[in-house]
């Protein structure tokens, strides 16, 4: 009720910064506080084995800190167990993890985020992840490219996408989920 009195039109959490599991009893009983409140929820998504495989040295920094990746079979069944809850997959769907992507594809109430792709997906990649999930569930600027945003927004005009697909990742998408 706080979240909502106060006007806030979504959440994001973190998992492996805020250091829980989307497998947990507990973030189940908030992801169903979440869906009664009719807000979307950002996900930061991390696959684990594809991030220590893409960057070998940060390996004792999971360890050590013990940090949990949010991986694509972790959302799916989130988002099955709360059919009603909005969930926006930031990163594409999951960082270091676009090859596992498959039980998301289908999922009606999953959301893709583009934002940081930059530099990490080549760009044929992305419009392609963006047409199998369909431009009406990927969102650009939900996860801000707080990385030089011009030379982002640059990139994501570039992507070879149809007037009709940029626009609708580009505003479409976030203004329905935010009922705006």
């Amino acid at each position: 009720d706080l979240a909502l009195s106060l006007g806030i039109k979504g959440i994001k959490l973190h998992p492996f910064i805020q250091r829980f599991s989307l497998d947990d009893p507990d973030t189940d009983v908030m992801l169903g506080l979440i869906e009664e409140a009719g807000l979307p929820v950002l996900l930061d998504t991390l696959h684990a084995e594809g991030l220590i495989k893409a960057k070998p040295h940060l390996e004792w920094i999971m360890q050590s800190f013990g940090f949990m990746g949010c991986e694509p079979e972790q959302i799916a069944r989130a988002a099955k167990a709360h059919p009603g809850l909005r969930i926006i997959a930031a990163h594409g769907g999951s960082l270091y993890g676009w090859e596992h992507l498959g039980p998301l594809y289908e999922i009606a109430n999953v959301y893709f985020d583009i934002s940081y792709l930059k530099g990490l997906l080549e760009p044929a990649r992305v419009a392609e992840l963006i047409r199998r999930k369909g431009p009406e569930r990927m969102i650009y600027g939900s996860d801000c490219p707080y990385r030089h945003p011009a030379r982002y927004r640059a990139w994501f005009e570039d992507l070879g996408l149809t007037p009709g697909e940029r626009d609708q990742v580009a505003s479409a998408t976030l203004l329905a989920l935010l009922d705006a």
